[in-house]
């Protein structure tokens, strides 16, 4: 009865005095990148061993550290603070208790047994010093200290402002932004470092709901649950923002270069067109010949061209090296069209000198013009492939903070507990009167064994059985047990003495 109580007991106070694990949870959809293919019969077909690498591939970046490092970074997790509790069952008491409490055990400890709360945006230390545990102590009017014991650090510090020291290791930056504690309370502080931050992150769960089905599930465990879901929304919020830019970088590179290019052009385009306006005014206006306006056209879709296939030069040029084929064969294409501007330049040169300034003028005016509208449309249609490219995959469910723990499961523990403990009751009460009856055989082995070595020889040699136990072959022994007084002996066999069931030399036996 001792032994299923005491373990009882135990099982009772681990399920209370545990701290809880909430899971967060959440749901991601990847959908296919041609939801619109072919729907004739070898489309089904190959539909049959679709394995959807697009699903697996995106479970593989939701543990990357691409994006669990951008969420470890936003949500500072490689920063640890809270209140000393006692040992045991002080955070058991602790979440019991809303309000803050008075220090210590008689003031002595400085162990929180409340609601105690601290917030700690920075906290850098050398890598000499991270994953120790420094201790801040409230000191009254926003006022603490920090120390360590090992390196003996001893530092002073106003809640609000950021503390800057330099010690024998190193630099040690620390900003308390919020401390509620009573003076005297302490709290434990470490800084982990930023991989081993992120690879605690990654020992979430990220599975497959059901086979085939585009569907993401991740969990999350962790002792806080607002703190948990908060990681998980982070992370999900990362995942979405980093696949969208995926999909749109390449439009937001070739945008970024059209903005740069656009007011260049721009200005270009209002010079040019101040000198034709200047020059028309000083010379009055000219009508073109039909000559001079082929020429005009010929020369401003050549010089439109080369514009052309500059930018797409550099483009490819991003990309591949001079001795590419596709850069060799763009080359080979301005060299001809240089040839043309030449060849109509000169054509030009042989106008009169006032037709070759307008020719020269109002080509110019057309060529910024049109280069210009064309890279203000390519800029606008890419940014509406931007603002309206949309992700392949969404969120469904959004992590929500759970209500109730995961484990420890009291009820299943209290109840394993009980049954521990009824089985130890009884395996112990048979291993104690198993040995109590091996102690009562021995001890009664020792006595009959006694008992026949004391008979003289000449009675062993006259004594003889009753009928009785001639025919049956058996006697009977007072000093044993009931259960076991009954002994079976054979005729012929040799004396024994350490047995009560004692066998003599002839064929004749003996009866106590």
């Amino acid at each position: 009865m001792c032994i299923v109580l005491a373990v009882t007991l135990i099982g009772v106070a681990y399920a209370f005095m545990a701290k809880p694990v909430y899971q967060a949870s959440m749901m991601i959809h990847v959908e296919e990148n041609s939801p619109n293919s072919s729907k004739n019969i070898l489309g089904e077909m190959a539909s049959l061993f679709d394995t959807k690498a697009e699903v697996t591939a995106e479970m593989e970046l939701l543990h990357s550290r691409l994006v669990i490092s951008r969420a470890v970074d936003n949500m500072r997790l490689y920063i640890d603070g809270h209140p000393k509790y006692f040992p045991l069952i002080g955070g058991l008491l602790a979440r019991q208790n809303k309000q803050l409490s008075s220090p210590g055990v008689f003031g002595i400890g400085g162990y929180a047994w409340g609601a105690e709360k601290i917030s700690v945006p920075v906290f850098n230390v050398p890598d000499m010093l991270q994953n120790r545990e420094f201790v801040i102590t409230a000191a009254g009017d926003g006022q603490y200290l920090l120390t360590e014991s090992t390196q003996n650090i001893a530092l002073k510090g106003k809640v609000g402002v950021a503390l800057n020291a330099a010690t024998d290791n190193g630099n040690i930056e620390l900003m308390v932004d919020q401390m509620a504690a009573a003076p005297g309370a302490q709290f434990s502080l470490r800084r982990a470092s930023r991989l081993a931050a992120i690879e605690e992150v990654q020992a979430m769960m990220v599975t497959e709901q059901g086979k085939l089905s585009g569907i993401i599930n991740v969990t999350l465990q962790g002792q806080n649950p607002q703190l948990t879901t908060n990681i998980l929304n982070e992370i999900g919020r990362e995942y979405m923002r980093q696949n969208l830019a995926r999909k749109t970088e390449e439009a937001e590179k070739s945008l970024a270069f059209l903005n740069t290019q656009l007011p260049q052009l721009k200005a270009q385009l209002e010079q040019s067109e101040v000198k034709y306006n200047q020059f028309r005014n000083m010379h009055g206006t000219i009508d073109l010949g039909e000559e001079a306006r082929l020429s005009l056209q010929q020369s401003a879709a050549a010089k439109t061209r080369r514009i052309e296939l500059q930018q797409k030069r550099t483009e490819l040029l991003s990309r591949f090296t001079d001795e590419h084929p596709i850069v060799q064969g763009v080359n080979s294409q301005l060299r001809e069209i240089d040839n043309e501007i030449r060849e109509v330049a000169g054509h030009i040169k042989t106008l009169p000198t006032l037709e070759q300034d307008v020719v020269r003028l109002n080509r110019d005016v057309k060529v910024n013009t049109d280069l210009y509208t064309t890279l203000s449309n390519t800029a606008q249609q890419l940014r509406l492939i931007t603002v309206g490219k949309v992700s392949n995959v969404r969120l469904i469910d959004a992590p929500m903070a759970p209500e109730k723990p995961l484990k420890p499961n009291r009820p299943l523990i209290v109840a394993v507990a009980v049954l521990a403990g009824l089985f130890l009751g009884v395996l112990s009460a048979f291993i104690k009167n198993r040995s109590e009856v091996a102690s009562r055989i021995r001890s009664i082995s020792k006595r009959c064994s006694a008992h026949a070595w004391s008979m003289p020889p000449s009675r062993i040699a006259t004594s003889r059985p009753r009928s009785s136990n001639i025919t049956r072959n058996r006697t009977r022994c007072r000093y044993w047990p009931r259960p076991h007084r009954r002994m079976w002996r054979s005729k012929a066999c040799a004396f024994s003495a350490p047995r009560c069931s004692s066998r003599c030399r002839s064929s004749k036996t003996i009866s106590f």
